[in-house]
């Protein structure tokens, strides 16, 4: 019973990327911004942007997408256009906001006589601002990737 606390307790400790520096889980086995393996093994370049790892006591275990960025421009013209469905929440990854967007205009909207709609229009245009000015909070995406301009 102990060792399973002992194990908590070490998991709750905070983790960096050896390679580019960002926080990580600490059940992550590659870094999800740069793909480093975030054990040392060894680790074979197969082309200049990506690289996979060799281990020879685990097979390799889930999926690395380096390539996906999202357009800070294209996410506030999704805010400003489709905002209040939660269109620009669902393309960054932020799948409970945009669902609570879309239940306020959808299902409470025509209820409340389009007061739902209203509020979920206004939070779209604040976010989308935000979001096109780059604001803290605003600039990454759900994995905490930074939006490309």
């Amino acid at each position: 019973m102990t060792t399973n606390s002992n194990k908590t307790t070490q998991n709750r400790r905070p983790r960096t990327c050896g390679q580019c520096g960002r926080n990580v889980r600490v059940d992550d086995v590659y870094c999800p911004a740069c793909g480093h393996r975030l054990d040392d093994n060894s680790k074979t370049r197969t082309s200049a942007s990506r690289e996979t790892y060799q281990t020879n006591s685990e097979p390799l275990t889930g999926v690395v997408c380096n390539d996906i960025t999202h357009s800070r421009v294209v996410a506030a013209l999704l805010a400003f256009f489709l905002g209040s469905l939660g269109v620009h929440n669902f393309y960054l990854g932020f799948y409970t906001r945009a669902i609570c967007q879309l239940v306020l205009t959808v299902l409470i909207g025509p209820i409340t006589c389009g007061l739902g709609a209203g509020a979920a229009c206004i939070w779209a245009f604040i976010e989308g601002a935000l979001i096109l000015s780059g604001a803290a909070g605003f600039d990454t995406d759900a994995r905490g990737n930074l939006l490309r301009d």
